[in-house]
């Protein structure tokens, strides 16, 4: 996986290479900030979001004890969701990195400082949900 400052980079050189083709941004292109309200952070801090399909965007933030937590962003209600992978340690955390339809891939910590990989997928959890009610 590429750090921060890899992907950075690597944004940056794409971005020149295609500026030095002729290409540019369409007139309607908008950037918008995205800025979890629960992120603060003490030397990490920020919303980093890595991935989006259609109106949802995915990704973590670090709370005020420097654990990072999953967030699920919606575009069309500018609504965040935390969700947490339940197995992850309070210290570590968890973080989205992807999503292609409901599934939402990620990696969190355990208590015994272990990484691990996960597969979410956003419509089961919903009816799961939807039954307890």
């Amino acid at each position: 996986m590429l750090s921060i400052f890899s992907r950075t980079r690597l944004t940056l050189s794409l971005l020149i290479g295609v500026a030095g083709l002729g290409f540019s941004l369409p007139a309607q292109a908008q950037f918008e900030t995205l800025d979890d309200p629960l992120a603060a952070g003490i030397g990490y801090k920020g919303t980093y979001a890595l991935g989006s399909s259609g109106n949802i965007v995915v990704g973590y933030y670090y709370d005020s004890n420097a654990a990072n937590h999953g967030f699920y962003y919606n575009t069309t209600t500018n609504t965040y969701k935390t969700i947490d992978n339940p197995l992850a340690s309070p210290y570590y955390g968890s973080g989205f990195s992807g999503i292609d339809g409901t599934n939402i891939v990620g990696t969190y910590v355990d208590n015994g400082n272990n990484a691990h990989g996960f597969l979410f997928d956003v419509w089961i959890k919903r009816a799961a949900a939807r039954s307890r009610f």
